[in-house]
């Protein structure tokens, strides 16, 4: 028969002085020295995958260009931007669209002030302004 207030057992008992209890687990399963708790790690997070970033990959991707009389590596998105420049220097309608409208941020990243000039609208010069303000606090920062 058993004794109703006995806690432990003999097979239980604590071997030395260690006592088990909360926040002490016992030397059996605790981690060996340099052992880590989470070998694996935290799982990486999922990315949904939309059109954008298909896209963005296939612009990352190489492809062969010739130049000069040279056989070279380069990103498709930097061929582009080639192809859109040399299209706008031949005058072609759609490049200097594209040209023309990534002016701002083309200047901007190459740290270049738009000129305000007399032909200008009240709204460019403006948009001008801002942009030479922007560089301005760009360059303090730098």
């Amino acid at each position: 028969m058993k004794k109703s207030g006995s806690r432990m057992t003999d097979a239980s008992e604590p071997k030395g002085d260690y006592e088990v209890g909360y926040g002490k687990p016992p030397k059996h399963s605790q981690f060996k020295p340099g052992q880590c708790g989470n070998p694996s790690g935290r799982p990486k997070r999922r990315r949904i995958q939309t059109p954008i970033f298909y896209i963005i990959e296939e612009l990352k991707k190489p492809m062969v260009v010739q130049e000069g009389g040279r056989r070279r590596r380069i990103p498709i998105a930097q061929a582009l931007a080639k192809r859109i420049v040399h299209g706008g220097l031949r005058l072609e309608a759609k490049p200097l669209s594209i040209l023309f409208s990534t002016m701002p941020e083309v200047n901007s990243a190459m740290g270049e002030a738009p000129e305000i000039t007399d032909d200008m609208s009240p709204q460019e010069a403006m948009a001008a302004w801002e942009a030479m303000l922007r560089l301005e606090k760009k360059g303090r920062r730098s």
